[in-house]
Parts: C-alpha cells; structure tokens; sequence
C-alpha cells in the first residue's frame, strides 16, 4: 500500500518506479490531490523491487494565490511531498547495535 501526503498547495502527486534509468511502473499517480481527502491506497498488483531501483516522487503544487514564497516545512504553512510506503517481507534495514544487556 502507498500512502502520499503533501499540506494544502499540492495539486498533483506521483510515484514511479525506475529501473536501469527508466520508468518501469507508475506506482501511484493523482492528478487531483486533495489535502482534505487523503487515504491509503491498496495497489491492485504486487509490485517487485530490485537491488538498484529507484522511487521518484513527484508533487505538483498551485500557489498563485498566494503573495509570498511558500517554503518546505512540517507547517501547514509550508509544503511538503512524502510518500508512505508499506513493504512485505520484512527485512532487516538498520544497523545492529550491541546493548549492555545482550
């Protein structure tokens, strides 16, 4: 599942995957990406991940009504373009650190 998130200037949303430098899966694309609307989405096909792929992420954003520069940030004044993705299986990513206790 995807999740893709940015605050209330972005317009357009889409996650690609590349493979050997070229887009080989459109992962999730919403050309009307609404703040107030936001949702997990199921993806209707598994989709495989290689050792050297990539995620593009690319967000879209309206600010002509606004009169000042917008900034990327946390606040809903700012903006932001993340997307949250879910995986299976689990796999081991950070880095094993001994404890006092182990």
């Amino acid at each position: 599942s995807v999740s893709i998130h940015t605050h209330t200037s972005g317009r357009n949303v889409k996650l690609s995957q590349i493979r050997n430098g070229r887009e080989i899966n459109r992962i999730v694309e919403d050309n009307y990406y609404n703040y107030n609307y936001q949702e997990v989405r199921q993806l209707a096909n598994e989709t495989k991940v290689l050792p050297g792929d990539f995620m593009i992420l690319d967000c879209t954003y309206n600010t002509t009504a606004l009169n000042k520069p917008t900034l990327g940030g946390y606040s809903l004044h700012e903006e932001i373009c993340l997307s949250f993705i879910t995986y299976y299986p689990k796999i081991d990513l950070g880095k094993k650190f001994k404890t006092s206790s182990s």
